[in-house]
């Protein structure tokens, strides 16, 4: 083999580098001398897989210095960290990568920035802030699905972190907790931020308004946040334990403020004798039927219940209160009024008696009257006055012994008339002033609105029992076919039948039919509901609002059903009246067993239990002594039916977290 010579090899390697040479820099001068062929954006998505800002949009942004089109435009004549600067002024983008590959393609890698909260203040503000506390502007393209946050905002600084900036530094540490957890991110949609500067979350699904105060023991009270979610739901159930019936309903509020109700258990009470448990053992068991019912139509087990309560053993009474405060110069808190209706349970009542109920009517605040809200006034006096319910130890407790013999819990316990009230009376009457006349099986239940508030409260120990026995003692039937008589064939106003129709009805073992005339069937029921009515207007004339009901009589329970009440009412009381039937708040679809004055109760228990499952108030394991001492928090729009202290509640029902807040106190 012909060796190379050393001479030759140097040679070969000289010409190699010099020919490598010239291709590199053949190669340089074609590239500077080269154009752009395509535009290539790539708009890296959220961490939800959402763009804030388009390919159009990028290349309007790269577009200012260019002319029309970027599109061969020289590549030497290209700054692309001039570029990176230009894409990066857009207020979506976080950080912009720009490049150019073999073929000539521009390249522009965006990585969008973060929106984690989106703020809408009072002032009508609204824009994003980014996982660093930036602000940036809200999307025309699109709305990012991030918590929002309303209410006593202050206006956004950049070191809104710092002190002077609680509102907004509290709301942006909250939402980074709530991002760092996959359930909490999943339940909570908006926090808001009340006039006292207090934090109330409220979740995505459900009706559950929960105030977390401020952000003390905030780990702590997240964790029992989703104990509850685990625990509760947003489905209450309401027990109207009646004369005649037992009922067992179950539903929820819709996105609407509505009432959807899901299931409805009713069978027939033998143990309640005029509102009050006569009978333990059957009384149980109708519960648990009826609850057995419900179960069923909701595919859920039933633990807690919202319970009513009458019966002849119920009184009000009216009493005023004072409260001296120390400082005229600090603001009336939700503690002040707490103290006040606190002292109300101080009362000396009758031996047996207990306070049920403590309403609010009217404040007085350093000698100016008619307050309905004193909450942020300023004043050293306050007084109050309240209406009081009072019923029997005995009568509460036999309750809440039946409830937890049939394996349930007691939620809450309200008074029926005032459970009947709000599904069956419109804001406008109570505000002009209406009387509610609820005629039950055992008893007739009362209550007197103006101006918006409860002013007097009665139950008459007469109801529909007492019609049905009047006729079977007046016709010389049995007790059956009295009930018969009065729902098929009953009127109470006897000028309203005509004179020539009988009812015949069969004999007892053959023997001969009896006949009763349709009139003298009316002429009892009549007499009968003309004395309850007697009571009604007594009652009414007791507590001074009888030129004062400008809404006139609104008739609801069982004893509605009679034909021509409403006309008999108006002729004897001379008030015009309608019938009550509880389907204004109900949601669409309902079924037609709701649309009946019968389960006005019920309804309105239920009521009354989803509108107040609608607040969960957040506070640590403390005693009630150390509440009172320290803070009350405070929940708005609170049904004013408010109890003597809810603290009470969870102390005695949770002693591990907290629960929704009761109406009722027993």
């Amino acid at each position: 083999m012909m060796q190379i010579s050393t001479k030759w090899k140097k040679s070969l390697g000289i010409l190699t580098v010099v020919l490598t040479t010239i291709l590199l820099i053949a190669a340089v001068n074609r590239k500077s001398g080269a154009y752009i062929n395509e535009v290539v954006i790539n708009v890296k998505k959220d961490k939800i897989n959402n763009n804030f800002i388009g390919e159009d949009d990028v290349k309007k942004q790269i577009l200012k210095g260019y002319g029309n089109s970027i599109r061969g435009v020289l590549i030497k004549n290209l700054s692309l960290l001039n570029l990176e600067e230009v894409v990066e002024t857009d207020p979506f983008v976080k950080k912009a990568n720009v490049f150019v590959d073999a073929n000539n393609n521009l390249h522009i890698d965006v990585e969008q920035r973060q929106p984690v909260l989106r703020i809408i203040d009072n002032s009508g503000n609204n824009y994003y802030l980014d996982d660093k506390g930036i602000k940036m502007p809200t999307s025309k393209l699109y709305s990012a699905r991030v918590v929002v946050a309303t209410g006593n905002i202050p206006p956004y600084t950049t070191d809104f972190l710092q002190k002077e900036n609680y509102a907004l530094s509290n709301l942006f540490q909250l939402n980074h907790l709530i991002e760092s957890d996959d359930f909490l991110r999943s339940l909570v949609s908006q926090i808001h931020i009340d006039r006292q500067g207090d934090i109330l979350m409220i979740p995505i699904v459900g009706n559950q308004k929960i105030l977390l105060g401020d952000l003390s023991n905030i780990e702590h009270k997240m964790e029992n946040l989703k104990k509850m979610s685990i625990q509760y739901s947003d489905l209450v159930v309401a027990l109207d334990i009646g004369t005649t019936k037992i009922c067992a309903v179950a539903g929820r509020l819709d996105q609407y403020d509505k009432l959807e109700v899901v299931g409805i258990g009713k069978v027939e009470s033998q143990g309640v004798t005029r509102g009050v448990v006569s009978n333990i053992e059957k009384t149980v068991k109708a519960i648990s039927e009826a609850v057995s019912i419900c179960e069923n139509m909701i595919g859920k087990r039933i633990t807690h219940v919202h319970v009513g309560i009458a019966g002849q053993h119920i009184k009000s009474l009216v009493h005023r209160g004072m409260l001296t405060r120390d400082h005229n110069n600090t603001e009336i808190s939700r503690l002040d009024i707490e103290k006040l209706v606190n002292d109300m349970h101080k009362l000396v009542l009758p031996a047996g008696d207990k306070i049920l109920h403590v309403i609010p009517q009217e404040y007085t605040v350093d000698n100016e009257q008619g307050i309905t809200d004193p909450i942020g006034m300023s004043g050293v006096r306050l007084e109050a006055n309240f209406h009081i319910i009072t019923g029997q130890i005995t009568a509460s407790s036999n309750i809440h012994k039946c409830v937890e013999k049939a394996g349930l819990k007691v939620a809450d316990m309200t008074l029926e008339p005032i459970a009947s009230s709000h599904a069956v009376l419109s804001e406008e009457e109570k505000e002009a002033g209406v009387v509610l006349v609820d005629i039950g099986g055992g008893t007739t239940d009362l209550a007197i609105f103006h101006e918006g508030i409860i002013r007097h409260t009665a139950v008459i120990p007469f109801g529909g029992n007492v019609i049905t026995k009047d006729i079977k003692d007046g016709c010389s039937v049995m007790q059956h076919q009295a009930e018969k008589l009065k729902v098929k064939f009953g009127s109470s106003f006897a000028d309203e039948v005509y004179d020539n129709r009988v009812i015949t009805i069969p004999g007892l073992n053959n023997r001969d039919v009896k006949e009763i005339s349709e009139k003298n069937l009316a002429r009892v029921i009549q007499a009968r509901m003309e004395e309850i009515l007697d009571y009604v207007i007594w009652e009414v004339k007791k507590a001074g609002y009888e030129r004062k009901i400008v809404a006139g009589i609104v008739l609801t329970g069982g004893g509605s059903l009679l034909q021509n009440i409403e006309k008999l009412c108006e002729f004897h009381t001379g008030v015009i009246t309608r019938i009550g039937v509880p389907v204004e708040i109900l949601a669409h679809g309902y079924s037609e067993q709701i649309n009946s004055p019968i389960l006005s109760t019920a309804v309105g228990l239920l009521l009354k239990a989803a509108r107040n499952n609608q607040y969960v108030v957040m506070n640590d394991l403390k005693t009630e002594e150390e509440i009172v001492e320290n803070e009350v928090e405070e929940v708005e729009h609170i049904q004013d039916e408010k109890p003597k202290s809810f603290f009470t509640s969870i102390i005695k029902k949770t002693k591990e977290w907290f629960e929704a807040e009761p109406d009722s106190e027993f």
